[in-house]
């Protein structure tokens, strides 16, 4: 368990889901169905390591995925939710707008926050934002 510090690992934590406000004003250029509300998804990729500096060398695996991938199709999306092999996530409609992931500033007050709503010690960490995540009904 990393949490335990028995083995290393990279965690995805959604700390934050906002509104967007912009998919109000693009709604008729993005060709959506009434109804439909876009989010923005911001997530710490955060490290755990068994010994020295193991903590720290995924992260820089995690920052170096992303950079490579700094956009999910559609396609994407399916072939990821088919992996993952759960019944109630293949049910899920997949949105026909890419989602970008981009590095998101986050001060040391903010993540300190964070780290102390959730009771654990720092860990080394990156914020990201994914948007747009649109869910029409």
């Amino acid at each position: 368990d990393y949490r335990r510090g028995r083995a290393s690992a990279l965690n995805l934590f959604l700390y934050r889901l906002a509104p967007r406000a912009v998919l109000q004003d693009a709604r008729a250029t993005l060709k959506l169905p009434p109804g439909s509300i876009g989010f923005d998804l911001f997530y710490l990729l955060t490290a755990y390591g068994a010994k020295d500096y193991t903590a720290e060398t995924l992260l820089g695996y995690g920052v170096q995925a992303f950079c490579q991938t700094p956009m999910l199709t559609p396609d994407d999306v399916r072939k990821r939710i088919k992996t993952a092999k759960n019944k109630t996530i293949e049910k899920a409609e997949v949105s026909a707008h890419n989602l970008t992931i981009t590095p998101s500033f986050m001060s040391l007050d903010d993540m300190s926050k964070i780290w102390s709503s959730l009771q654990a010690k720092y860990r080394p960490s990156v914020a990201y934002q994914v948007s747009p995540l649109i869910i029409s009904p």
